[in-house]
């Protein structure tokens, strides 16, 4: 079994939701930028965090296809636990990693490539999502989604997506 990382998504979404946090999102398209604060529910989340959810290969066809690696990140007192598929050019998540401390219940960043490929589309994007401790366990804490899509006959579109949590305001009394 490998990390289930459309597990993670919907306990987020569950909680974010609850939480009443704002989302501060940022989204690059090729040189146009738009920014924008809001305060997003559960189904919202799920919509958003979407295309994690797509990258989960903790599926049955899966299984076998990557090897696990956990070693010690020189930077910090995290671990990392690193997915390889074994045919990166077949797979639409060539990798996946995830930084942790001491148990993969305490994740505090997943880092991933997903690849779609088909007769008229091709996108690669990196996937990036990073947690802290809370009460609760781990909270998203931000997130980015950058890469890029090409429709058959039309050029390249490069994009980036960051979202920031962002803890409400104490109602004053």
């Amino acid at each position: 079994m490998y990390f289930d990382i459309d597990s993670l998504v919907k306990a987020q979404a569950i909680s974010l939701g609850s939480k009443q946090v704002l989302l501060n999102k940022k989204v690059i398209i090729e040189e146009k930028t738009e920014s924008k604060e809001v305060e997003i529910n559960e189904e919202k989340w799920l919509e958003e965090l979407k295309l994690f959810s797509l990258a989960n290969i903790n599926k049955p066809i899966n299984m076998g296809l990557y090897t696990v690696v956990d070693k010690k990140d020189e930077s910090s007192n995290l671990l990392i636990r690193e997915y390889n598929h074994i045919i990166p050019m077949d797979s639409e998540v060539p990798y996946m990693r995830l930084w942790y401390l001491e148990e993969i219940k305490n994740t505090r960043k997943i880092q991933l490539k997903f690849v779609q490929d088909n007769i008229v589309y091709h996108s690669e994007r990196e996937l990036s999502m990073e947690l802290s401790m809370s009460e609760g366990g781990n909270t998203l804490t931000r997130y980015t989604i950058s890469g890029y899509q090409k429709l058959l006959g039309m050029d390249s579109t490069t994009y980036s997506v960051e979202g920031k949590i962002v803890l409400p305001k104490p109602k004053s009394k």
